[in-house]
């Protein structure tokens, strides 16, 4: 009984270590950009998504590992796994090192050259370019977004197994839904941010300027979505839904912001529901 315990125990603490808000919601917007394609073939897609969830898990320790300074300071990371001492570093490196070799293999065996290629991609931009960028710039938050915006490309590489317009619109909708979103949080969680010497936008420009690029991130959001109806093939459906979800988005950007830190927190929030409508939505289309 001991022994599972201690079992159990460790495979919580690498569930953690693994970022499993951000690995579920990067499979959902995988999900929908293979669904979207139409065509489904239960190998490439179980190859994809397990395959995908794997790469991201692993980017997601190592990603834990080049943070151990920066989550030491910041109140809601200090307790994370490699800072309480749970996990070593040493065991974190072998912990990520299976998950990616063992998602390569997945989506080699399962998927195309194309599909592994840009998983790499949103690994190497998550690990190293962004790992460098945030202690460095404000221009962070845009470079993180390469990875974030993979997945929907991801999935309808995996599904077509090729690189098209399509394929490029469904990248620029999550570059802008991300910047809208990682801005916002980066205002009601500045405090943070500034103690672990993070120059963020808003710490390093100001919550009006930061403010002001997610009223613009918004905008690019909404017309991002009508281009894929007009040129990517999505449905009216499609269109009427997020022009609903991204309108409202946008409306709740242009009201009074007497408190930025509650106005932060609204469009985090919506931003959550614009997510999940968007991908529903883009299911939704490819079925149709």
């Amino acid at each position: 009984m001991a022994i599972i315990d201690s079992v159990s125990n460790r495979l919580r603490l690498y569930y953690v270590l693994i970022k499993p808000g951000i690995v579920y919601g990067n499979a959902l917007t995988a999900i929908a950009g293979y669904l979207f394609y139409g065509a489904i073939d239960v190998n490439s897609f179980m190859g994809m998504l397990i395959g995908l969830m794997l790469v991201m898990s692993a980017s997601c320790v190592f990603n834990n590992i080049i943070d151990i300074d920066i989550d030491r300071e910041m109140a809601r990371t200090k307790k994370r796994p490699f800072i309480s001492g749970q996990v070593s570093v040493r065991e974190g490196y072998w912990l990520a090192s299976v998950l990616l070799a063992t998602g390569t293999v997945a989506l080699a065996l399962l998927t195309n050259l194309l599909t592994v290629f840009l998983s790499y991609v949103g690994f190497i931009a998550y690990v190293f370019l962004y790992g460098y960028a945030k202690r460095r710039t404000h221009h962070s938050t845009i470079i993180g977004t390469i990875s974030g915006s993979m997945p929907p490309v991801i999935g309808y590489t995996a599904a077509s197994g090729r690189l098209d317009t399509t394929a490029l619109i469904l990248f620029l909708i999550l570059v802008f839904w991300q910047m809208s979103h990682f801005l916002s949080i980066a205002i009601f969680q500045r405090k943070d941010y500034k103690k672990a010497n993070i120059p963020l936008l808003p710490i390093v420009r100001g919550v009006d300027e930061t403010r002001r690029q997610i009223i613009i991130y918004a905008l690019l959001f909404i017309i991002s979505c009508v281009a894929l109806w007009l040129f990517g093939g999505a449905s009216l459906l499609w269109l009427v839904a997020m022009f609903l979800a991204g309108g409202y988005w946008l409306k709740l950007c242009l009201t009074n912001a007497s408190d930025i830190d509650i106005w932060a927190k609204r469009q985090f929030r919506w931003s959550l529901w614009v997510l999940l409508i968007l991908c529903v939505s883009l299911i939704i289309s490819g079925v149709i």
